[in-house]
Order: structure tokens, then C-alpha cells, then sequence
């Protein structure tokens, strides 16, 4: 897993309610994503690794259906 930000943009309520839904029906949920990936040197005891984040434009971004 890594950390996805999304902007606080009008459609984000909803889709958190979306996502809210199926955790508490502890169903999971399969999401389709478009943004930029971006790496970061991420510090560690022993050596350095690779960190990832992704983020979005907007909440339209995350799509729970494929699209048609």
C-alpha cells in the first residue's frame, strides 16, 4: 500500500462515503486510478529505499467501475 493524495474537491464526500461503505461491509473495494506517481529516497535502519505516493488532480480520478 502507499498514500494516494486527493484534492478536497466537490465529488470527494461521495466517494469516501463509497469507500466507507465497503469497509464497513468489510467488502473490499477495487479502485482504477489515473495520476502521477511519484518516488522519494525513504530512509531505513540498515540501508535507503524507494518510497512511492501518488497524486491525483481530483477526485474524478478514482473510478470504482471500469470505464466503458
Amino acid at each position: 500500500s502507499f498514500p494516494v493524495y486527493v484534492p478536497n474537491d466537490q465529488d470527494r464526500d461521495h466517494l469516501l462515503q463509497l469507500l466507507l461503505a465497503d469497509a464497513r461491509a468489510q467488502r473490499p473495494t477495487k479502485v482504477l486510478v489515473t495520476g502521477r506517481l511519484y518516488t522519494f529516497d525513504a530512509p531505513a535502519n540498515v540501508n535507503s529505499l524507494t518510497g512511492i505516493y501518488l497524486e491525483l488532480q481530483s477526485s474524478n480520478d478514482i473510478l470504482l467501475e471500469p470505464p466503458e
